[in-house]
């Protein structure tokens, strides 16, 4: 049994009640991290936890028989960080904060997980809301047919949109005491006529919507001279609601590049709304600083879609 076989199944049952006894566990997440950890976060009483292998700590206990490492990990400096910043946040701590951020800015990434047993194209839409304090809450949407057939993208009906931005505007009054001044939505695409109208219907008249589609790229690559890349944080604007951004390259305060290719950029494009493309692509770079979970210094992706883990 595999995932392809079991959906397949989940939709179609099978004559042979062994098929689909087999296919049962393809119900949940077949990942025991993940497994583990929603299990637990399930209810009031929430357990936070980290779960790591032994190979992480003790690399030489657990060798091949030419003596190479069995899997190979990051350097002990490296898992030692990640080990003691993830243990601070995860008991409630922020481990660092930005400078500087935009007051009164609120940021969204849109999230679709297919659903398995559910019909083609069903899936279930979600975003995740991010302060100007990097603080993040998780709200759920409704299930329905969201992926297009033609396109094979994620587009929400005007309700849905709707009702999944209304709930981040109130929670967002509710923990600020007033509303945004500006909210900006994250997708890898551009949002339909019907998806906007429904994020417009949500927001009240003094918050300012701006709908951000941001997506990697490998068709552009920027050299310098020397021996190192391009410096992380290089824009390139090609117009006035367009551009490249470099969140991976060389950082002059660590003294080196924290990756093995040439970086490549993010296009960032202003498809809805009213916004200076110089203050999105700060915004971008700020948010690729606040991936607390993976303890990432600097990411390469805005925390918006690396937690959310977008399929737009």
């Amino acid at each position: 049994m595999d995932k392809k076989l079991a959906k397949e199944l989940a939709a179609t049952p099978s004559l042979f009640e062994e098929d689909n006894q087999a296919r049962e566990p393809y119900l949940y997440e077949v990942n025991f991290h993940n497994q583990l950890k929603a299990r637990l976060l399930e209810g009031s009483n929430r357990a936070v936890v980290q779960l790591l292998r032994e190979t992480a700590i003790a690399p030489e206990a657990f060798l091949k028989t030419n003596g190479m490492p069995l899997r190979r990990i990051q350097d002990p400096a490296m898992v030692a960080w990640n080990l003691s910043t993830t243990a601070y946040f995860k008991s409630g701590r922020r481990p660092w904060r930005l400078a500087s951020i935009r007051s009164r800015v609120c940021y969204v990434g849109l999230v679709f997980k297919q659903l398995l047993n559910g019909a083609e194209g069903s899936a279930c839409c979600g975003a995740q809301m991010f302060l100007d304090s990097g603080d993040g809450l998780v709200f759920k949407g409704v299930v329905g047919q969201w992926k297009s057939a033609n396109s094979k993208e994620y587009h929400l009906n005007q309700e849905g949109a709707c009702s999944l931005l209304s709930m981040v505007v109130e929670a967002y009054k509710t923990k600020e005491g007033f509303y945004p001044s500006e909210l900006f939505i994250h997708g890898k695409a551009s949002f339909s006529d019907d998806e906007w109208i429904g994020f417009s219907r949500a927001v009240p008249a003094e918050t300012q919507l701006v709908g951000v589609k941001i997506r990697p790229t490998n068709n552009l690559k920027l050299f310098r001279p020397g021996t190192h890349p391009v410096l992380r944080g290089t824009a390139l604007r090609i117009s006035n609601r367009s551009g490249f951004l470099w969140t991976k390259g060389f950082i002059p305060y660590l003294n080196t590049y924290p990756g093995r290719e040439t970086p490549n950029p993010l296009r960032i494009d202003i498809v809805r709304g009213e916004a200076d493309l110089l203050n999105v692509m700060k915004d971008v770079m700020a948010l690729t600083k606040l991936n607390f979970n993976a303890c990432i210094y600097g990411d390469g992706l805005p925390v918006t879609l690396r937690f959310a883990k977008c399929r737009r």
